[in-house]
């Protein structure tokens, strides 16, 4: 499965399993030594976000020292707040 997808099926899941209804910003780490564009991979994710759970959604980018990936944390509107929105 390619990293975006990857990327975008764990954020996914974590909304799920945290009661969320809509995600409205995800973080990510990316390594300086990956060759990955911070820009691009962040352009191609909002480019992906479709439906009611990514409408709307940013995306935050911190580079970091190594070559790893890593999906650092999502925010989002909670089950309970949908009669709200």
């Amino acid at each position: 499965m390619p990293l975006l997808a990857r990327i975008l099926e764990s954020a996914r899941i974590q909304a799920l399993l945290g009661g969320l209804i809509r995600i409205t910003c995800i973080e990510m780490r990316i390594g300086s030594d990956s060759a990955i564009d911070p820009e691009a991979i962040a352009s191609a994710m909002e480019e992906r976000f479709q439906g009611d759970l990514l409408e709307k959604c940013k995306v935050e980018i911190e580079v970091v020292e190594g070559n790893q990936v890593e999906l650092k944390s999502i925010e989002g509107v909670p089950f309970q707040a949908r009669d709200a929105i």
